[in-house]
């Protein structure tokens, strides 16, 4: 399987763009479990938790198309804006992380690290970050 387009913007409903292309001559099943994490190539744009599993059967050398529902992971930075996206190998296995955006942010938040000193943006949901030379 090829991952042709990763794309997310924003969160929430269809804020994952995913462009899959099977490259064999048999028709191939993907799943990507709940909370699949796709990491943001933008700097400081935040990640993005596929908020349901996802399968689809997808038919010998053709491509499909996918529109997926994610939480953004990191409160901190902004959400991405046609961000090219980059599947990882992880994926939160906690549902009640999973429950609300909020319990995301809640979750994840504590392990990210700030932007450096004199780095300003809006994350878009009511909070500036900025963070003064030491």
């Amino acid at each position: 399987i090829e991952v042709v387009e990763a794309c997310g913007h924003g969160y929430g409903v269809g804020a994952l763009r995913l462009v899959l292309r099977n490259l064999t001559g048999g028709k191939l099943k993907v799943k990507l479990p709940r909370g699949a994490f796709f990491h943001n190539l933008d700097r400081f744009h935040q990640p993005l938790l596929l908020r349901v599993a996802c399968e689809k059967t997808i038919a010998a050398r053709r491509e499909v198309s996918l529109s997926l529902d994610a939480f953004c992971g990191a409160s901190l930075f902004s959400p991405p804006a046609k961000s090219t996206m980059k599947l990882s190998a992880y994926a939160m296995g906690l549902s009640r992380v999973l429950r609300s955006q909020a319990a995301v942010w809640a979750h994840l938040d504590p392990f990210v690290v700030c932007p450096p000193p004199g780095l300003r943006h809006n994350t878009g949901h009511g909070k500036s970050v900025a963070r003064e030379d030491d």
